[in-house]
């Protein structure tokens, strides 16, 4: 038997059958009713935000007067920290792959 009860989807606000709809969580938000092709374009934005931050990757910096860490885009031409707002003291964090360590011990 086919159920014919229908709920409205939180953000294209179709009515859509209740089989075609999960809660999902955004953020500190409270979850949302979401239709399939809602959590579709959902992850359509995600992995397009996903790819833009891997074509621009930040580089890591430390304040040696604040000790603060913080990743900036390496193409700004003045790297300023973020929390005292110097510039003298900026070093660029190098990451070490795991590998690397190991093979040194």
């Amino acid at each position: 038997m086919k159920s014919f009860k229908e709920i409205i989807c939180s953000k294209c606000k179709n009515p859509v059958p209740i089989q075609d709809i999960k809660y999902v969580q955004d953020k500190k938000e409270s979850p949302r009713i979401l239709c399939s092709s809602c959590r579709e374009e959902k992850k359509e934005n995600v992995s397009r935000v996903l790819k833009k931050q891997s074509e621009n990757p930040k580089k890591s910096y430390h304040c040696l007067r604040c000790t603060y860490d913080f990743k900036v885009n390496p193409s700004k031409a003045d790297i300023n920290c973020p929390y005292c707002g110097k510039s003298d003291r900026i070093k660029e964090n190098k990451i070490v792959p795991i590998d690397a360590i190991l093979k040194d011990s």
